[in-house]
Order: C-alpha cells, then sequence, then structure tokens
C-alpha cells in the first residue's frame, strides 16, 4: 500500500511555498508595471474565488453607488487574499504537474 502525504506540509514543501510568497510579492514591486499588473491581477483572481468559497451567497438590494462601493471593496480585500492564496494554488499547480 502506498502512502501519499501533503507536500505542503513537509519542509521542502514549506520552502518552495515562502520562495513563491517572496517572489510574487517580489513581482509587484520590482517588475515593470505590466507585469506587475498581471501578477496583481492573478492574486485578485485567486483571492476572489477564496473569498467566493467563505461569502455566503446571497442578493444584495443596493442602489448603483452601492454596487461600485461593494466590487471596489471586494476587489481590494480580494487583492489582499490573494497574496497568500495564490502562491498555494500556483504551488499546488506546479506540484500536480511533476
Amino acid at each position: 500500500m502506498e502512502h501519499k502525504t501533503n507536500f505542503f506540509k513537509t519542509t521542502a514543501g514549506q520552502v518552495v511555498i515562502i520562495t513563491i510568497c517572496y517572489a510574487v510579492t517580489l513581482s509587484i514591486v520590482l517588475l515593470p508595471a505590466t507585469l506587475g499588473a498581471v501578477i496583481a491581477l492573478m492574486c485578485v483572481y485567486f483571492g476572489w474565488k477564496a473569498l467566493d468559497r467563505i461569502q455566503p451567497v446571497y442578493f444584495l438590494w443596493l442602489p448603483i453607488i452601492g454596487w461600485i462601493i461593494y466590487f471596489i471593496v471586494k476587489v481590494i480585500i480580494s487583492y489582499m487574499i490573494g497574496l497568500f492564496v495564490a502562491p498555494f494554488k500556483i504551488g499546488n499547480k506546479n506540484y500536480k504537474m511533476m
């Protein structure tokens, strides 16, 4: 019987995740504006998906300005969550390809 372990619970997995976290953060800050913006959008994407999993599904009755404020706040929160979630998702996809 083969015993499968979670790669991210090993020391090597933690080093990979920390390295990806630093790479994502430094690339947003140091790379040219367009590439940094692409990486920031990736963080928003992964953060949005993570936020949708924990946010209850409900319909809001808001005026147009309320919807604009809602989506601006959600994008900002998604970016902040994405800074932490994106390295795990990217690392997990790379680990599955190996």
